[in-house]
């Protein structure tokens, strides 16, 4: 791969963002029968009854929440003010919610001969907002491109027009799902002495980077 969740390994060409682009427009694109017993047989079946984007953003929120109340019986202040927040400002919107892979960026993506052979790590696939997707994968180019630069290219490549605010959320939820994991492994090592130190390197490095 070309780099990891909070940055490029290299200066990334733009041919190859581009192609990225491209990778995840046709996952956000992707038709699915949400009467097919496969999709019924997995986790999708919790979300595709969901018919608007404000209806799965508010469900994946709660979602979160729920998790959070289970792992951390003492959030920190921090934490549980984000999470009140996003729970109560949930984007306005009434498009249907799309495919998403939710864990898209250049740490996720096998590159060869210049060409994306691979997209991996799909244990999030979800159905929802396609700022999800958009908002990972902008801060996995560590800066390489602005907000406005990555929904532009996404549109060119066929994508759905995002909201500043919609991308702005997201960035939000990805502080979430960057500080909670990293809290809980902290933690285990504090709970564990014989728990990997690579848990505390772990947590201190994307902490620091969902919270920026």
């Amino acid at each position: 791969n070309v780099g990891s969740a909070v940055g490029a390994s290299t200066a990334t060409p733009p041919e190859l963002i581009r192609d990225a682009m491209q990778q995840l427009v046709r996952i956000h694109n992707t038709k699915f029968d949400p009467n097919d017993p496969r999709v019924r047989k997995s986790h999708l079946r919790d979300w595709v009854g969901m018919r608007t984007l404000s209806e799965s953003t508010a469900a994946w929120v709660a979602h979160w929440l729920t998790w959070v109340r289970a792992n951390q019986p003492r959030p920190s202040p921090l934490t549980a003010r984000l999470t009140e927040w996003l729970r109560a400002n949930v984007p306005a919107s009434d498009e249907p919610p799309s495919l998403l892979h939710g864990d898209f960026g250049l740490h996720n993506i096998l590159v060869e001969n210049g060409k994306i052979s691979a997209v991996l790590d799909w244990e999030y696939l979800i159905i929802g907002d396609p700022a999800e997707d958009l908002a990972m994968f902008t801060i996995s180019l560590g800066g390489q491109m602005s907000k406005e630069e990555v929904v532009k290219l996404y549109v060119e490549c066929g994508g759905r027009p995002i909201s500043e605010y919609r991308l702005l959320y997201f960035d939000l939820v990805y502080a979430l799902k960057f500080i909670v994991p990293c809290e809980n492994g902290l933690r285990l090592y504090q709970d564990n002495p014989e728990a990997s130190i690579g848990l505390c390197k772990w947590g201190f490095t994307y902490t620091i980077a969902g919270v920026g």
